[in-house]
């Protein structure tokens, strides 16, 4: 594939989602790794709506009581549950486990047990053990681009799917100093606070820069921040909504 920029091109940078947009986590792989570790029968066996079950189970609202028995937590923007907040780096590791464990999948939050839900997020994404399915022609795109523009990752993201990607080949293109998580920035999408760090990070005015996400409600808080949006799904759409989605902006790709 190759990249051309149309003399009224705009756009000086380019910021991609991970999940949902390059790669599709396997969140039926953690559920059905969990339950084998946990001991317990699970309660879906192979219904395809297990990976959705597992992930409601990790995220425990917020309340007051259980808020209030934490050391570690603080609640951040954009945050409705631990699980989110697990994501923005504002409750520790061994106690949003713990939680999890206690209230998400009402066993007692031994060490054994903790240890097993922490090894069921090992399947969440590709060069993990499991079974996480990356989008070839989307990443065929992201290593054109990166020919024409620099490239960048914007993306919420847990500790251990940060342990992951870190040497993940489909993200080569993007440079390692180029890709701001929310672990890290201590806020995760659809907070401005995540897409002003973004704008900060990459030196570029929000218009000279294009968010690629698979959720509406990010594409809408970049659009609130000055930043120009593509809305594409890697798992629900082909390659070709988001070459179209590129053109609109100057940015055309073809091979």
């Amino acid at each position: 594939m190759k990249t051309r920029l149309k003399d009224s091109c705009c756009i000086k940078a380019v910021a991609w989602d991970n999940g949902g947009v390059l790669v599709q986590e396997d969140w039926n792989g953690c559920y059905d790794h969990t339950y084998g570790k946990l001991g317990i029968v699970s309660p879906l066996g192979g219904d395809a709506a297990r990976g959705k079950q597992y992930k409601k189970m990790l995220s425990v609202p917020i309340t007051p009581e259980i808020s209030s028995q934490l050391v570690t937590f603080r609640h951040g923007d954009s945050e409705g549950n631990y699980l989110q907040s697990y994501g923005s780096g504002h409750i520790s590791s061994a106690e949003f486990w713990s939680v999890a464990c206690h209230y998400g999948f009402g066993v007692a939050p031994t060490d054994e047990n903790v240890d097993a839900l922490r090894a069921g997020q090992d399947h969440l994404l590709s060069n993990g053990p499991g079974a996480a399915r990356i989008f070839p022609r989307v990443v065929e795109i992201l290593a054109a681009l990166s020919a024409a523009l620099p490239q960048y990752m914007l993306s919420n993201i847990y500790p251990e799917a940060y342990e992951q990607l870190r040497g993940a080949k489909y993200l080569e293109a993007i440079p390692a100093d180029h890709r701001f998580f929310s672990i890290f920035l201590k806020c995760r999408k659809p907070s401005a606070a995540a897409f002003e760090a973004l704008i900060a990070g990459t030196g570029v005015a929000p218009r000279g820069i294009l968010f690629i996400d698979d959720q509406a409600s990010n594409i809408e808080a970049a659009r609130c921040c000055g930043i120009n949006g593509i809305l594409f799904s890697g798992e629900r759409e082909s390659e070709q909504v988001l070459i179209a989605g590129l053109e609109r902006f100057g940015i055309i790709v073809s091979g």
